[in-house]
């Protein structure tokens, strides 16, 4: 999920136009992710480029509502 959020920047826009379901699904997804008190040390190093992290938590942030 996370090389996904990473490649496709569009990604959050898309999953406004997805139904309902699918989108609640996603975002409580994230969003279980983004309340987790490690989850921001552990980002770097759970994807291919640990220099993006910052551009993946932001992108996370913005599908889950939480921006």
């Amino acid at each position: 999920m996370l090389n996904v959020v990473d490649g496709r920047e569009e990604l959050a826009a898309e999953l406004e136009l997805a139904p309902e379901a699918l989108s609640e699904a996603v975002r409580d997804a994230i969003g279980q992710l983004l309340v987790h008190p490690d989850f921001g040390n552990a980002l770097p190093g759970l994807i291919p480029d640990p220099g993006r992290s910052d551009v993946v938590l932001a992108r996370l942030r913005k599908i889950g509502g939480m921006e």
